[in-house]
């Protein structure tokens, strides 16, 4: 009877966190996310755990330590949700963001002249949306004249 109880229990925890995201509220999440943390500058750090879910963290903080070394951990490498464009000129902003099935939005933006495409996948947890994972779909760089 016990382990019954506590399979009821975990079926509910799971259900909160494994629930199908709402898609407005999905999209103001994405759209907040990349408006700060991606395209604004702001340090991922001092709202880490309310924009993100531990495994996007783990993957953001490898994807630092392939590139930089840390001194002041957490490290997190958000530039992984844009082009690989070093520079350019224009406006760095989302344009779209379609729902794709199973929680994973396609965001399609710019990135200083260069256009880009990201999937990203958000989750529910605690009544708080999250970043939970991300796939990059294509890049194009415009040529240097």
């Amino acid at each position: 009877m016990k382990k019954l109880g506590l399979m009821a229990v975990l079926c509910l925890i799971s259900g909160q966190i494994l629930a199908a995201v709402p898609e407005a509220p999905a999209k103001q999440a994405i759209q907040h996310f990349y408006h700060h943390y991606v395209f604004g500058g702001r340090d991922l750090v001092e709202n880490a755990d309310k924009v993100g879910t531990q495994k996007l963290l783990s993957k953001l903080q490898a994807a630092y330590l392939q590139e930089y070394d840390c001194d002041d951990q957490p490290c997190y490498g958000v530039w992984v949700f844009r082009t690989g464009a070093q520079d350019g000129s224009g406006a760095s902003k989302v344009t779209k963001i379609q729902a794709r099935g199973e929680d994973w939005y396609r965001v399609t933006y710019w990135d200083m002249g260069h256009s880009g495409v990201t999937e990203v996948k958000v989750v529910q947890t605690g009544g708080s949306i999250k970043i939970d994972d991300y796939k990059k779909i294509s890049e194009k760089m415009k040529k240097a004249r």
